[in-house]
């Protein structure tokens, strides 16, 4: 980050950790290169999960993923819409979760869990596997969604128009569809990036601005939000963007 702009940046996993030092060179230099003549920092950002990876005694995977989600869409944004976190939602979207709630559900069964989660990781459906999972969709409309619809995390499952059956004759479709629709936004809330460009936001979109709470002189928490003046026509309260879904340095907070 320099005084007049803004290098490259990069988001590295946490089991891409060690590589940590050569992202940063390689910014380092991006920025030289862009920008040969200005000062500037680095600025590193850890985003760290509290999401629970082992299941309690007789507590089945898919279970322990469904209380963890709800845990964590405890906090809502500024207009009351509950999301997952996105450092919390690459946590249950890994490979190696889907997997086991996969071995799971499939215990039992002739089918392979091996080959349907590669199946489902390949066609970018993680995220919506996990909603899916989260309002207790069985596996058969799971896969009939994303393998026959082609639903996926940037195709995201709609009612066709007029409400018609589905074309792949599951009578059940639709109202599989219509259970998932008011849970799905909450999985797929907006980044904010620092792009110049204009968005045009959806109705249902769940943009992850939290209200920035106001503690009183004991700091203890007093209000769910901080009011910085009012006037005639309205009031301005302190805001923030959710640490996960932005890449903006510095600080990252707004006001309404």
């Amino acid at each position: 980050m320099g005084h007049k702009n803004e290098g490259p940046y990069s988001v590295i996993e946490d089991y891409d950790a060690e590589y940590l030092e050569q992202k940063a060179i390689q910014n380092i230099c991006g920025f030289i290169y862009k920008y040969p003549f200005e000062p500037f920092s680095l600025e590193i950002s850890l985003q760290l999960s509290t999401i629970r990876k082992t299941p309690e005694p007789n507590q089945r995977y898919d279970q322990m993923v469904t209380e963890e989600i709800r845990d964590k869409m405890g906090k809502k944004n500024i207009i009351n819409q509950q999301f997952l976190p996105r450092v919390d939602r690459d946590q249950l979207t890994t490979k190696t979760t889907l997997l086991k709630i996969l071995s799971q559900q499939l215990e039992g069964s002739s089918k392979d869990p091996e080959p349907m989660c590669t199946e489902i990781v390949s066609r970018g459906a993680s995220t919506l596997f996990i909603a899916c999972i989260y309002v207790g969709l069985g596996l058969d409309i799971i896969e009939h969604l994303i393998i026959k619809h082609g639903f996926n995390d940037d195709k995201l499952p709609s009612l066709p128009e007029g409400n018609a059956a589905c074309p792949y004759g599951t009578s059940s479709c639709n109202k599989k569809v219509r259970h998932l629709l008011p849970d799905l936004n909450a999985f797929f809330a907006r980044n904010v990036e620092l792009d110049g460009q204009k968005h045009v936001l959806d109705d249902d979109a769940v943009m992850p601005i939290l209200n920035i709470a106001k503690s009183d002189n004991g700091g203890k928490v007093s209000n769910s939000e901080t009011e910085l003046g009012q006037g005639a026509y309205g009031r301005v309260t302190a805001v923030m963007i959710a640490h996960s879904h932005h890449y903006l340095t510095g600080v990252s907070c707004a006001s309404q």
